[in-house]
């Protein structure tokens, strides 16, 4: 499912004042960059495209809606700017996507599948990548993969060469890249129960 995102006309430079009040409005800036194009300057709900990136990730593909004197396009998010705590999204600088040309995007790591050693709390599952670099058409482009950790046992690695070749994707990550890890898990020895009948020394 594609997702949009309504536009609202704005100045390409604007003062400290006026950034503020868009920003008490529930609107951030964005900019729209396109090779050999001039960049567009627009402004979306904040919590909107938040919603989009939160529940899609960074790289999904949007369209945007609403545009002055251009028609709606699509845009992949290449430069999110967050305040200084890191929650609040402050500036979004958005690639526009043309035709099928091939792009390059993470996608989500979903691990699958049933490990019975997790099952019976012999050992702990750490992911410890959660996207990988893909490559595709904006159309093909996977919003997540699945791995299968089924054949995991202790000390097991995953991979990325563990993925299968999908036709309508080129995987950029490396080969070797960790992506998750099958942990023992460590057990304490319990303590020593003291004798009841036992007279203190």
């Amino acid at each position: 499912m594609r997702m949009t995102l309504e536009t609202k006309s704005r100045a390409s430079k604007m003062t400290g004042s006026a950034m503020a009040a868009l920003r008490r409005e529930g609107f951030i800036p964005v900019s729209i960059s396109e090779r050999g194009e001039p960049t567009q300057h627009c402004s979306v709900s904040r919590q909107k495209l938040s919603d989009i990136l939160r529940n899609h990730g960074n790289s999904a593909i949007i369209e945007l809606q609403g545009l002055a004197g251009a028609p709606n396009c699509l845009v992949i998010s290449r430069d999110l700017q967050r305040d200084y705590l890191g929650a609040k999204l402050t500036h979004v600088g958005f690639q526009r996507l043309s035709g099928k040309a091939p792009i390059t995007a993470e996608a989500r790591i979903t691990l699958v599948g049933h490990s019975e050693e997790v099952h019976n709390g012999s050992c702990r599952l750490e992911q410890v990548a959660a996207t990988i670099l893909v490559r595709a058409e904006p159309s093909k482009l996977p919003e997540q993969i699945e791995m299968d950790i089924s054949a995991m046992q202790m000390g097991s690695v995953l991979h990325v060469s563990a993925l299968g070749v999908d036709p309508s994707y080129e995987v950029v990550s490396p080969a070797d890249m960790v992506v998750a890890v099958m942990h023992a898990m460590m057990r304490t020895a319990p303590e020593p129960v003291q004798d009841a009948t036992e007279a203190p020394k």
